[in-house]
């Protein structure tokens, strides 16, 4: 048998051509299923953050809450938030008073990180500038989460939110 003959045999046989699809195929199916997986609860995450921080500013801006201790006002989105691991842990909170004429903010936010425990007896007796009456304040938030499925680190999960103070 000449080896020409074995390649024109090789090349017009169909014995394995569905398995060969399939294993090309599957690992990029799979990945794709994998990642849109975190991505979707990932998504759920932020809208949970978003809407906690939403909930936390109306009270503040309604008077519900008044000089709230860094702590209270972080327990609060905490306790909204159902599905985020270590959120008193790494949530970070940045109240920005906004210019009315100008509304000229900051670009961007601090530094988002997972706070030890000195740190956190360190803030214990401190509050928030949550601004005064008819003051413009915009709200921003931060927390680290882990991605569930594809361990590459932390990622960092941005909400904001403006209020005015209303006058009593």
């Amino acid at each position: 048998m000449s080896l020409r003959r074995v390649i024109r045999q090789f090349c017009l046989g169909r014995q394995g051509a569905a398995s060969l699809e399939f294993v090309v195929t599957f690992p990029i199916l799979f990945v794709m299923s994998v990642l849109s997986i975190n991505l979707s609860f990932t998504m759920v995450q932020a809208t949970l953050l978003e809407r906690a921080l939403d909930l936390t500013v109306r009270d503040l801006r309604l008077g519900n809450i008044t000089n709230p201790a860094m702590a209270e006002l972080e327990q609060a989105i905490c306790d909204r938030m159902v599905i985020l691991g270590n959120c008193r842990g790494s949530l970070t909170l940045e109240f920005t008073l906004v210019d009315p004429v100008t509304f000229s903010v900051p670009p961007r936010m601090g530094p988002c990180s997972v706070r030890d425990a000195e740190a956190e007896l360190a803030r214990a007796g401190q509050s928030y500038a949550t601004g005064g009456q008819n003051e413009l304040m915009l709200v921003r938030a931060c927390v680290e989460v882990e991605n569930i499925i594809v361990r590459s680190g932390n990622m960092q999960l941005y909400a904001r939110s403006a209020y005015v103070v209303e006058p009593e």
